[in-house]
This record gives structure tokens, C-alpha cells and sequence, in this order.
């Protein structure tokens, strides 16, 4: 089943390539918790350019996420984030950097 809620491409080097639609309630987030559980053990970029309402259910995905990906070991970036999902962010404290994965050291 076709997701609608997002696009999903991978670059050359393997990365996924997820884009958030413009509006991330309730629904989306669980779309996108499902779209995120597709791609565990790879690389994935979370392109927020075209976000612009974002539900704390979205946001506690894609920290849970970016947790899944460090204990994996793969990276979870996002990228590109627009001014509204930035501004979320700063509402309930929280950075572009909080959904940054780290890759384990060991």
C-alpha cells in the first residue's frame, strides 16, 4: 500500500531519502512511524523543507527514531528544515540537533 503522506527515494550511496508533507498530525505520524520502521539498518535523510504544521505526536517519532537509528548504528539526519518545523521546535525546547542519530563508537 502506497504511502501519501510522504516521498521516499535513495540516493546512489544507499541513503534513504524521506519528504515530510506539509502537514504532520496525528495520522502522518503514524504513517511516517510505519515509512521510518521500513528503512531500519540504513541511512535515512528526513527532508522537513516542505513541513509547515507539525504535531508533537510527529516530532516523538522522529526522536524515537533518531534513538533507533543510534542504537543501530546508522545515521537519521534531517535536512532542510523550514522555518514552521524550526519554530515548533523552539516552542517545546528542542533543536534540529535533538533528532540527530550518532553513530555508536562501540
Amino acid at each position: 500500500m502506497p504511502n501519501d503522506e510522504t516521498s521516499v527515494e535513495a540516493d546512489s550511496g544507499g541513503t534513504v531519502l524521506i519528504e515530510l508533507e506539509p502537514k504532520l498530525s496525528m495520522p502522518q505520524a503514524d504513517a511516517l512511524s510505519q515509512q521510518l520502521q521500513s528503512h531500519m539498518g540504513r541511512d535515512v535523510d528526513v527532508d522537513a523543507s516542505r513541513v509547515e504544521s507539525l504535531s508533537t505526536a510527529a516530532v516523538q517519532v522522529l526522536l524515537a527514531a533518531a534513538k533507533s537509528w543510534t542504537v543501530d548504528q546508522c545515521k537519521l539526519n534531517l535536512v532542510n528544515p523550514s522555518e514552521a518545523f524550526l519554530t515548533t521546535l523552539e516552542r517545546i525546547g528542542l533543536s534540529p540537533e535533538s533528532f540527530k542519530s550518532n553513530e555508536a563508537t562501540s
